[in-house]
């Protein structure tokens, strides 16, 4: 799919799927929430704290709002 001048950078997209493919999905993830282990860093960035999904969700909602400011001044 390829983004055009009419589609939101933000649009949502929606796919129909068989239900047997939602339910081993939906099991999946369940599943590796469960068993998540806390991820850490090796080398350079040893010690240093993991961002979370949400420090990510931040960071990029700044990065992409930065972006639309600066292309539309």
């Amino acid at each position: 799919m390829l983004q055009n001048d009419v589609m939101l950078k933000d649009a949502a997209v929606t796919l129909k799927i068989p239900a047997s493919l939602k339910k081993q999905l939906n099991a999946r993830a369940a599943t590796s929430a469960s068993t998540r282990k806390r991820a850490r860093f090796l080398g350079r960035f040893a010690g240093t704290p993991v961002p979370t999904d949400a420090d990510i969700q931040d960071v990029r909602e700044r990065l992409w709002g930065k972006l639309t400011r600066l292309r539309n001044a």
